[in-house]
C-alpha cells in the first residue's frame, strides 16, 4: 500500500542541514520543530514540516506550520501526514490554534489546509485601480480637510528620502509586522523591492512622525505598499492626507494604475473605498487559515 511506503519522523540534525535553505527561504525561524517525511526503502526525503510557537515556546498562544511535499511525491497522503504530526506537536506544546502561513486562497496548499478542516481567517484583497479613479474619489476628502480647518498648522508631508529611516522603520516592524531583517535596505532603496525615496510620503506634526505611505512603482503601475498611522491619529487628517500627497506623486510620474491592499477587519473603510471604485478589479486574495486546537480530537 501506498501508505506504507513512507514514514514521519523528527527531523534529524543531518535533515536540518539539508533543508536549511528551503526553510529559510519561506521565513520558518531556527527553533521550529521539523519533521520529515521519509521512503521506507531508500531513506530518501519525501516532504518535511515545520511547527513554531507564538509569542514563544514557554508561552504558546498559537502555532504557526507549513508543509512541504516534492512535487513528485504530492497526492500519496503525505503531506496530510505531515500536517497530522505538526497538529500533535501544535496541541502538546499547549497552542490554541494552529495557523498556516499566509497564501494565496487559489493556491494549492490553501485549499488542502481548508480540506483538512482549517477555517480561513478574514483576507487580506489586493485591489487594482485606474489612478484617475482613485485620484477622483480621494481629492474632495482631502479639500474638504482644508476648507474646514482641520490639517494642523504644524503638518507636514515630506518624502521617504528626507525622514529617520530608522524611526520609519521602527512603525513598519510594530504595526504592520515588516521582517526586521531587509526593512532597512527597503527603506533605503537599496534593493530591487525597495520603497521609492522620492514617492513614498511621511506625515509630520509639530515636526513628530505621525504616519507613513510607502510605494513601489514601475512604469504606469504602482503599488502602495504600507500605510501606518499612530492610533491616536486615525481618523483625523494624516491617512488622507497621505494617500492625497502620494498619488499626486505618482501621478506626476505618469502612473496610471495602482496596486493596494485591504481587510475588511483591519482596513474596513479602505475595503468599502475599493469596491466602490469604477473600474477596480482583485489582483489576489491573500490570507491564512486556523484550526481550533481547544476542540476535542
Amino acid at each position: 500500500m501506498i501508505a506504507a511506503s513512507f514514514a514521519i519522523r523528527r527531523a534529524t540534525d543531518i535533515d536540518r542541514r539539508k533543508l536549511f535553505a528551503a526553510l529559510s527561504a519561506v521565513s520558518v525561524p531556527a527553533n521550529a520543530e521539523l519533521f520529515t517525511a521519509c521512503s521506507t526503502d531508500s531513506e530518501a526525503l519525501l516532504g518535511a514540516g515545520a511547527v513554531w510557537f507564538k509569542p514563544n515556546r514557554t508561552f504558546p498562544d498559537y502555532a504557526d506550520g507549513l508543509v512541504q511535499v516534492g512535487e513528485p511525491h504530492r497526492r500519496q497522503g503525505i503531506g496530510r501526514a505531515l500536517l497530522d504530526r505538526l497538529t500533535e506537536a501544535a496541541r502538546d506544546g499547549g497552542a490554541r490554534e494552529f495557523r498556516t502561513r499566509r497564501m494565496e486562497h487559489n493556491t494549492t496548499g490553501f485549499q488542502f489546509a481548508l480540506a483538512c478542516g482549517f477555517q480561513p481567517n478574514t483576507p487580506t484583497i489586493t485591489y487594482e485601480a485606474p489612478m484617475e479613479s482613485y485620484i477622483k474619489a480621494y481629492t474632495p476628502v482631502y479639500e474638504r480637510l482644508v476648507e474646514r480647518g482641520r490639517m494642523p498648522a504644524g503638518a507636514r508631508m515630506i518624502p521617504l528620502r528626507e525622514a529617520n529611516k530608522e524611526e520609519v522603520g521602527q512603525l513598519l516592524i510594530e504595526y504592520l509586522g515588516f521582517p526586521a531583517q531587509g526593512t532597512a535596505d527597503r527603506l533605503r532603496g537599496t534593493t530591487d523591492q525597495g520603497f521609492s525615496q522620492t514617492i513614498s510620503r511621511v506625515a509630520l506634526l509639530n515636526g513628530k512622525m505621525v504616519g507613513v505611505i510607502l510605494s513601489t512603482y514601475h512604469g504606469t503601475m504602482a503599488a502602495i505598499e504600507g500605510t501606518v498611522v499612530l492610533p491616536e491619529h486615525r481618523h483625523t487628517w494624516v491617512a488622507s492626507a497621505l494617500k492625497y500627497h502620494i498619488m499626486h506623486a505618482l501621478i506626476d510620474q505618469n502612473v496610471k494604475w495602482v496596486q493596494f491592499s485591504a481587510s475588511d477587519t483591519q482596513h474596513r473603510d479602505t475595503a468599502n473605498f475599493a469596491r466602490r471604485l469604477p473600474q477596480t478589479r482583485v489582483v489576489k486574495t491573500v490570507g491564512t487559515a486556523v484550526l481550533d486546537l481547544s476542540q476535542p480530537q
